[in-house]
C-alpha cells in the first residue's frame, strides 16, 4: 500500500518507550498501542511549541476526530519514534499529522490526522481557540 505524502512538514519528533503490554500475541505493538504514542506525540509537540508542559486547561482544545491508518507491523524490540506537525489552523480548530517510525529503518508504520476544536470548559460549550496558541501553531507553520 502507498503512504500519502504528508500534509505538513513534520517537525518534531520524539522517542517512545515500549512497555510489556504493548504487544499482542503475534509478537507486534498492538494497534490500540499506536494510539497511546500518537497521545504522547501530541502532548511532546505541544509541550515543545508552548515552551514548557501544558495542562489540558491552558489549550482547552478538545479532540474532535481521529483518522488512522496502520502501513506495516513494529516486531518486539524494534526502536520507534512519533513524528508530529501542524498541517492546518483555523480560529475555532487545528489540525496535527503525525506518523510513527522506525527509528533505524525509516519505515513509516502507521499515521493519523487528529483535529481538536477549541472548547470552554466552563460552559462545555466549542469556542474559539485560545490566541497564544494559535499564534505558536500558525508560526509552527510558516516555519516549516
Amino acid at each position: 500500500m502507498d503512504i500519502p505524502k504528508a500534509p505538513c512538514t513534520l517537525t518534531h519528533c520524539l522517542d517512545i518507550q515500549q512497555r510489556f503490554g504493548d504487544y499482542d500475541a503475534f509478537q507486534h505493538v498492538n494497534n490500540n498501542a499506536y494510539m497511546q504514542y500518537f497521545d504522547l506525540g501530541k502532548t511532546a509537540y505541544l509541550s515543545s511549541l508552548l515552551e514548557h508542559s501544558f495542562s489540558p486547561n491552558e489549550i482547552s482544545a478538545v479532540i474532535v476526530n481521529i483518522n488512522c491508518n496502520f502501513y506495516a507491523p513494529t516486531p518486539i524490540g524494534e526502536s520507534l519514534c512519533v513524528k508530529t506537525g501542524c498541517s492546518h489552523v483555523g480560529d475555532k480548530s487545528f489540525t496535527l499529522y503525525q506518523q510513527i517510525v522506525g527509528k533505524d529503518t525509516g519505515v513509516i508504520k502507521s499515521t493519523a490526522q487528529t483535529v481538536l476544536a477549541g472548547f470552554n470548559i466552563a460552559t462545555q460549550t466549542g469556542a474559539e481557540l485560545d490566541i497564544h496558541l494559535r499564534e505558536v501553531l500558525l508560526a509552527a507553520m510558516q516555519k516549516s
